[in-house]
């Protein structure tokens, strides 16, 4: 298509033919002026082309033969099935073309309201498209056409579809359509139609038996209709707009918001529950290895053990806790059985983190083992009688046959001071294993060179069961949902290319009415992010119940739980913006011409 007369618009068809298959030819031989302030009716018997005609008039098909000159900047198709947003209402339609060319809503509503009335729809202003009639919805397109201000407006079989009495409201609103500076063609085959059209097109006399050109029908668009007048100076405007028509869709239940929003929030639970449930399991495996004795390690060297020396290392970085211990012979006799003495230790302040004691009155009395409290019904604080008199206890510690050396499974610990002489062992706890500090433990040893002495140090696993080191980090880095975050970030840019998608034949037809893309993108992209940012609210609980259960560092478990709520955010609004790169306003004429 190229240029024509200026100063009004107009379109030219010089010799236009066309056929979709040599077996299959239209017509030729075409050549007409179209001028504005007139109505053309296009018409002909089925399958004779004219709403392929209608194509070629709006840059959509190229003709087989001839060639088309056109003066118009703005070209808008009514189709004959009407198409609008089962929820939003009539006067939404109307307005959406205003705001296109830079109207705050208010004045987009006001000059709607006033082109309603015109097409006898007042009364329905705010009734949603999904409720009215079909006359009312085909007057309601042939409105939302005008509103858009084009130079040339097709309309494609308005009563094909429609009842007598509400072909005849179509076609007065038809009629009333001259006189707006604007070129009207129909393709038709209502003689009522036809009757108030001031120049009548017949295809049937145009019928082609032979095409001399080459064949080149396209299903795509070869040329982009003229879109909207946006005006550059009224950015604000657009995107103030933008975000009240997101409001508007998401209220009235356009987007589906509810429903989007329960899938992605399904997606983010299972896949940052499972990762938050693999790094629980993994926190927990440390956990049980250190509980278990697997991180502690005793340092033996009878009677050559610095008390002091020893409660310093857990000053020192990796280790946990530090604490001397020396058994006191023959152990503590008890009233209750005289005969056999409880083995007895005496161990620095050090020992009860090694211990993990549970006292509610911390340096007051020994401290016994669970099993010597159940043994002898002792509760904490409490006594327990020896011929000497009762001797207060302070505290309990667990202390379970579950692979760790046995000597004070059955035993009671008394806290003495550090420096209160040697003692024979040093236990302490590393995490995470590290041999270099199991070896600096030596400086727990009072210093001698004395071979013979060196020789009798020695070190030993408190818990040899659970092999002599835990690699955390390696089964953490290789946990199975390492990768949950990504395949949520995929996954809900999935989901907004399919809401997006859902919903293209309504985003088509914005862009057919002069909606600019970035207008469109802004809307989409707060639709998303509400129904996006919802799901990933819902979600934040059971995520959180998730990593709540953990037994320790339920906090960084609950932060990597909910990395893949952020990476769903941020997937389903990559998803829109691509939904809204590749939509095309050729995408309504394709719908429309499948159906």
């Amino acid at each position: 298509m190229t240029g024509s007369v200026p100063g009004h618009a107009s379109v030219q068809l010089n010799q236009v033919g066309h056929a979709f298959s040599p077996e299959h030819p239209l017509y030729n031989g075409l050549t007409e002026v179209l001028e504005d302030d007139q109505i053309y009716a296009i018409t002909g018997p089925s399958g004779s082309g004219k709403s392929t005609l209608l194509g070629i008039l709006a840059g959509w098909i190229t003709p087989s033969q001839g060639e088309v000159r056109t003066d118009v900047k703005s070209i808008q198709w009514v189709f004959q099935n009407p198409h609008g947003v089962a929820r939003r209402t009539a006067l939404d339609h109307v307005s959406i073309p205003f705001i296109a060319q830079g109207m705050t809503r208010h004045e987009a509503d006001s000059c709607a309201l006033e082109l309603l009335d015109e097409f006898g729809l007042r009364s329905v202003a705010q009734s949603p498209f999904s409720s009215l009639s079909g006359g009312e919805a085909q007057r309601l397109m042939l409105a939302r056409g005008v509103a858009s201000k084009p130079d040339l407006l097709l309309v494609d079989e308005p009563t094909a579809q429609l009842d007598r009495k509400t072909a005849d409201e179509v076609n007065r609103s038809l009629q009333a359509l001259a006189g707006r500076g604007v070129i009207v063609v129909i393709a038709t085959h209502d003689p009522q139609t036809m009757a108030m059209c001031t120049r009548i097109i017949d295809l049937a006399d145009m019928a082609s038996t032979e095409l001399e050109d080459d064949i080149h029908a396209t299903d795509q668009p070869t040329a982009s209709v003229p879109g909207g007048r946006f005006d550059p100076n009224s950015v604000t405007i657009m995107w103030r707009e933008a975000f009240r028509e997101a409001w508007r869709n998401v209220v009235s239940g356009t987007t589906h918001a509810a429903s989007w929003a329960a899938v992605l929030m399904v997606i983010t639970v299972l896949l940052g529950g499972l990762d938050s449930f693999s790094v629980r399991t993994v926190v927990e495996g440390a956990v049980n290895y250190q509980n278990q004795g697997g991180a502690t390690w005793v340092l033996e060297a009878s009677g050559l053990i610095d008390g002091v020396a020893c409660d310093s290392l857990a000053s020192v970085d990796g280790i946990l806790a530090a604490g001397a211990v020396r058994q006191v012979p023959p152990g503590l006799v008890t009233s209750l059985l005289p005969r056999t003495p409880v083995p007895l230790y005496a161990v620095t302040p050090g020992f009860a983190y090694i211990l993990g004691v549970h006292s509610p009155s911390p340096g007051l009395g020994i401290w016994v083992s669970s099993g010597v409290a159940d043994r002898y019904g002792i509760e904490v604080p409490g006594v327990l009688a020896t011929p000497g008199g009762p001797v207060p206890v302070g505290g309990t510690f667990d202390y379970p046959a579950d692979g760790r050396s046995g000597e004070l499974s059955f035993s009671i610990a008394a806290p003495t001071l550090a420096d209160d002489g040697v003692f024979d062992t040093c236990w302490f706890t590393v995490w995470p294993v590290d041999e270099s500090l199991v070896a600096l433990s030596r400086i727990a040893v009072v210093p001698t060179q004395d071979p013979s002495v060196i020789s009798q140090v020695t070190f030993r696993q408190l818990n040899m069961a659970l092999g002599s080191s835990y690699d955390g980090l390696s089964d953490f880095a290789n946990r199975p949902s390492r990768f949950a975050s990504w395949v949520t970030l995929f996954a809900a840019a999935g989901l907004g290319i399919v809401a997006f998608w859902s919903r293209r034949l309504e985003h088509a037809s914005d862009l057919h009415a002069g909606i600019p893309k970035p207008f469109i993108l802004l809307e989409s992209l707060t639709e998303t992010g509400i129904w996006a940012l919802s799901g990933a609210v819902l979600a934040t609980p059971l995520i959180l119940l998730i990593a709540g259960h953990a037994s320790a560092d339920a906090a960084s478990i609950a932060l990597l739980g909910v990395r893949p709520l952020l990476t769903g955010v941020i997937g389903a609004l990559l998803g829109a913006t691509l939904g809204v790169l590749l939509s095309r306003e050729h995408q309504l004429f394709n719908l429309f011409r499948n159906r």
